[in-house]
């Protein structure tokens, strides 16, 4: 998932749905990877386990935490 997809769910959680943009250019620290992914199929396999919430859930819970702890 792209990182543009988190800060659009943590915008949702804030309740802010005016438009997000991207002012810097990409990291010079990986100018040939555009992104990464995790796969967590062999963690669940050898490990039995999975998160216990989606990202969309995890951006809200994170939200509602930064401002009851500011």
């Amino acid at each position: 998932m792209p990182t543009r997809t988190l800060i659009r769910l943590l915008a949702d959680a804030a309740g802010y749905a005016g438009e997000v943009l991207e002012a810097d250019p990409p990291s010079a620290k990986s100018p040939g990877v555009d992104w990464i992914a995790a796969d967590l199929t062999h963690t669940t396999e050898v490990l039995g386990w999975a998160p216990r919430y989606d990202l969309a859930a995890s951006a809200e819970a994170t939200w509602v935490h930064a401002l009851t702890t500011v």
